[in-house]
C-alpha cells in the first residue's frame, strides 16, 4: 500500500505495510524451517529404507514418507525460484472424490462434485491434493448422507466449496477447529490436523479458508485459490 496518503490515513498505511512485512517474514521463516527439516530427514529415511526393504508393507509406508519429503523440498525450491504452478481443478477433484468414496465406503455417504473443466488454479498439484483432500475427507467423515463439492470464480480467485449435511461446527468453535491437533469430536477418527493443513496451505497461496453454516444444516468449508492458466 502506498504511504502517500492524506495525513489522517498515513499512519494506518504505515502500520498495515509493517504488518504485511512481518507476516511475509514469518511465512518465509516457516517455509525455510520446513525445507530444512525435510532436508535433514532425507538421509535417515534413506538409511531406514535399507532395513525395511524386505518388508513390502513397511517399505511402502516409507516410500510415502520419502515422497512427502521430496515434495516439500521441491516446493521450497519452487518458492525460492519464483516458479509458478498451474493445476487443472476438475480432474484433481475427481481423483480425490474417487479415493475418498472408497475410503469412506462403509459410511454410505454420497459425494458429488461439479467442477468446470476449464478451471485451473495456480497451486502445486500435490498441495492441491493435500488441501482439497483434507476438506473433502473431513466432510465425508462428518456428513449425514451427502457431500457436495463445487467451484466458482470469485473476485479474481477460485473458490472451492465443500458442503456436508452433518452436525456442523458451532460458531464459537470454528476458529479453534482450524488449530493443529484440535479434535472437536473425539468419537471420530483423525488427528485434528486436516483443517489446520488446509488453512495453512491456503494462506501459502494467498487464499483463505472459511467455515460457515451450510444451507439446510451442516458445514460449508470454502477455500480461495489464485486462478491458474491452462498449459
Amino acid at each position: 500500500m502506498s504511504e502517500a496518503q492524506p495525513d489522517e490515513l498515513r499512519p494506518l498505511a504505515i502500520e498495515l505495510n509493517a504488518l504485511a512485512r512481518d507476516n511475509a517474514a514469518a511465512l518465509a521463516t516457516a517455509r525455510a524451517s520446513a525445507a530444512n527439516l525435510a532436508h535433514a530427514l532425507k538421509t535417515p529415511v534413506a538409511t531406514l529404507a535399507l532395513t525395511v526393504r524386505d518388508d513390502p508393507a513397511q517399505a511402502a509406508q516409507l516410500a510415502r514418507i520419502d515422497a512427502t519429503i521430496r515434495h516439500h523440498l521441491a516446493r521450497a525450491r519452487n518458492i525460492a525460484g519464483g516458479h509458478a504452478s498451474s493445476t487443472a481443478l476438475a480432474p484433481a477433484i475427481a481423483d480425490l472424490v474417487s479415493t475418498i468414496r472408497r475410503l469412506r465406503m462403509e459410511r454410505g455417504v454420497v459425494i458429488d462434485a461439479a467442477i468446470d473443466s476449464e478451471l485451473h488454479v495456480a497451486v502445486d498439484a500435490a498441495d492441491l491434493d493435500e488441501l482439497a483432500g483434507n476438506l473433502i475427507d473431513n466432510a465425508a467423515r462428518h456428513a449425514g448422507t451427502r457431500v457436495r463439492v463445487s467451484a466458482t470464480v470469485d473476485q479474481g480467485m477460485i473458490r472451492l466449496s465443500v458442503v456436508d449435511d452433518g452436525p456442523g461446527i458451532a460458531l464459537a468453535d470454528r476458529q479453534r477447529a482450524t488449530d493443529a491437533g484440535v479434535r472437536l469430536d473425539e468419537r471420530e477418527d483423525g488427528h485434528g490436523f486436516g483443517l489446520a493443513i488446509a488453512r495453512e496451505l491456503a494462506a501459502l497461496y494467498g487464499g483463505v479458508l472459511v467455515l460457515d453454516d451450510a444451507a439446510g444444516g451442516g458445514l460449508s468449508a470454502s477455500v480461495t485459490m489464485p486462478i491458474g492458466t491452462a498449459v
